[in-house]
């Protein structure tokens, strides 16, 4: 089979291993060879001695995380001259294909389990497909695999603001989201009801239960050992009442003196030096590439009406000319930030809604715009399809409501919305981007799309959002995310489906199990 075969039932190969992802390619072991490999009791993952220096830091994990699931301590090795046992796992470095790219791999199970790849992240996620292998038991087909992902961004967004989440929670889901193969965790680390992490420039605004520094430094290290990107975000210049409680001079106010309590005065200097004085501050904590502003919602229009905000109209007046509106204040505001972002060498990531209605200043093209809904609340203007985004020459995400919003208590009332997975998995790929409302996908209106190969679609990831913070238990939200999360995997990783039914799928996810050390 071609290593680039769509990932449509009608070219799944029945026979491959059985992982989450499935792999994108396999080969049984010809007759000469066939039979099956079996981890040995004493197995060791040994480090061509050469790779070293590269890999072993990569062995340790491998090891660590095998023994989970074995019981007992597996030890690693990279002395010069040893030799694999039957029944040893070996790892090392390749340059010899270069289509794997930067999470790409190969397998060759014989005598020995031998992972080898371009990168220590090709190496890590050979790794996991070990492990999973290992959950259906320690005998394993004999073979080879060459596997690599379709899209590049691949992830969990959790709402962390409204609702707080323990360390351990949040560090259980960076061992899950590594096992599946995913690579982003983003956390929206504030909203209305809450802001939910440490400051030491504005300790005031801090809620009673939040991350502290010394919290989010053990999850940034552990998601660098799972190779998972960890995306902060601090939502702004709306979705701030939490942070604006002890400031209220810095909330927007109408021509009439009407306070809109979750909105920065991005008019107001002094309100946007807040602002800056919170984002410096978080990243020098995020080590990370992306920022994420949020930009979302500031305001139900895309146009607000003349005069009604007077501090936003001045500001962007005196900066752009006479032809500016309020709503300009707020582009340049996200552009600030973006070039704040910038100057520190990262990327700006924001939500795409609020991306129109300026007159003088537009949003800067490098921003990744991640598209999750068609329509604009209060208002007849859309906002941007997909594919006007990529017109702008911009990069997106597919953050569509269908099918990767779960919604705790949708508008905070006591009601959820969870996607209809088994639709998602049957009929949903990634050039699709759905707007709201639908749990019957053959309900949904016609998506937006674009090319199923552009490259400037950057993949998905599952939203867990809490708009009723006391809707779900952490146990709760662990056991709803699951089905997505694998769903999320298999879409965004894009090889030929093993099974094309959902209810086979979920019965795959179940032997495949939750990473080795996995304690929500």
């Amino acid at each position: 089979m071609a290593f680039d075969a769509p990932a449509t039932p009608a070219t799944a190969q029945v026979d491959r291993p059985r992982t989450i992802p499935a792999l994108r390619s396999w080969t049984p072991a010809p007759p000469r060879e066939a039979g099956t490999f079996r981890l040995r009791e004493d197995v060791r993952v040994i480090v061509r001695y050469r790779d070293r220096k590269r890999l072993r830091g990569e062995a340790r994990q491998l090891a660590a995380d095998l023994g989970l699931l074995l019981d007992r301590r597996v030890p690693t090795t990279a002395r010069r001259g040893v030799r694999a046992r039957t029944g040893d796992v070996i790892v090392g470095h390749t340059t010899r294909d270069p289509t794997l790219g930067k999470e790409g791999y190969g397998l060759r199970i014989g005598r020995a389990f031998t992972i080898t790849a371009p990168t220590t992240t090709g190496v890590f996620y050979g790794g996991r497909t070990l492990l999973q292998l290992v959950r259906h038991g320690r005998t394993i087909p004999r073979g080879r695999a060459r596997d690599r992902p379709r899209y590049p961004e691949r992830g969990l967004m959790v709402d962390a603001g409204r609702k707080p989440y323990s360390r351990r929670w949040l560090a259980a889901h960076i061992r899950e989201l590594a096992y599946l193969k995913l690579n982003l965790l983003h956390l929206h680390l504030s909203d209305h009801q809450g802001f939910r992490i440490e400051s030491s420039t504005h300790p005031e605004i801090v809620s009673q239960e939040h991350l502290s520094k010394a919290d989010v430094r053990y999850l940034l290290a552990l998601a660098r050992r799972h190779h998972v990107t960890v995306v902060p975000e601090i939502d702004m210049p709306g979705h701030m009442t939490a942070a604006l409680e002890r400031h209220p001079e810095f909330q927007l106010r109408t021509a009439d003196g009407r306070t809109e309590a979750g909105v920065l005065d991005v008019g107001n200097p002094e309100a946007v030096r807040f602002a800056r004085e919170l984002i410096g501050e978080y990243l020098d904590l995020f080590d990370g590439p992306y920022w994420h502003v949020g930009g979302d919602e500031v305001l139900p229009f895309f146009t607000y009406p003349l005069g009604l905000y007077p501090s936003l109209e001045r500001a962007a007046r005196e900066r752009f000319g006479p032809s500016a509106n309020a709503k300009d204040a707020i582009h340049a505001f996200i552009n600030d930030v973006d070039d704040m972002v910038k100057a520190r060498g990262r990327t700006t990531r924001m939500w795409h809604d609020d991306i129109g209605g300026g007159s003088a200043v537009t949003r800067h093209e490098d921003i990744i715009a991640e598209w999750w809904i068609n329509v604009s609340p209060l208002s007849d203007v859309r906002p941007p399809t997909p594919q006007q985004l990529l017109d702008q020459g911009r990069r997106i995400l597919n953050a569509g409501w269908y099918p990767t919003y779960v919604v705790n208590g949708v508008g905070g009332s006591p009601l959820p919305i969870t996607p209809n997975f088994r639709a998602a998995y049957e009929s949903w790929d990634l050039h699709e981007f759905h707007g709201p409302l639908v749990h019957d996908a053959t309900l949904q209106a016609p998506p937006d799309t674009v090319a199923r190969d552009e490259p400037r679609n950057l993949g998905s990831k599952l939203h867990l959002w809490n708009d009723n913070p006391a809707f779900a238990t952490e146990e709760q939200d662990t056991a709803a995310i699951a089905p997505g999360l694998r769903v999320i995997a298999q879409k965004t990783w894009e090889s030929p489906l093993l099974v094309p039914g959902y209810a086979d799928f979920v019965a795959l996810g179940e032997r495949v199990g939750s990473a080795p050390g996995f304690e929500p």
